[in-house]
């Protein structure tokens, strides 16, 4: 038997997507952002938790970088892996 698993969609997504431009080398780069300001990569992440997801997949291997990086500088507060759709494809075989 599998486990019943649900999708669910973030509010920004596909054409209305948020990008921190990792594919462009903007993962190496701080931000030029006022200070104080929250950095892309920990904005997705409170968008992850908002829908109350365990796993958030990705087909960008700079967002799964990106988003590792988010749930280790939360530490033990959140439990929510991180996974490339190729991951989820296979373990579905």
């Amino acid at each position: 038997l599998r486990p019943k698993v649900g999708m669910r969609e973030m509010p920004r997504s596909r054409s209305n997507g948020l990008c921190r431009g990792g594919g462009g080398g903007q993962m190496w780069m701080e931000p030029i952002a006022p200070k104080g300001a929250k950095k892309v990569n920990m904005i997705r992440l409170e968008e992850v938790e908002s829908v109350g997801a365990q796993v958030v997949a990705t087909a960008c291997s700079y967002c799964t970088i990106m988003m590792e990086d988010a749930v280790a500088t939360k530490g033990g507060e959140i439990r929510v892996r991180v996974k490339d759709v190729a991951e989820l494809a296979a373990e579905a075989l």
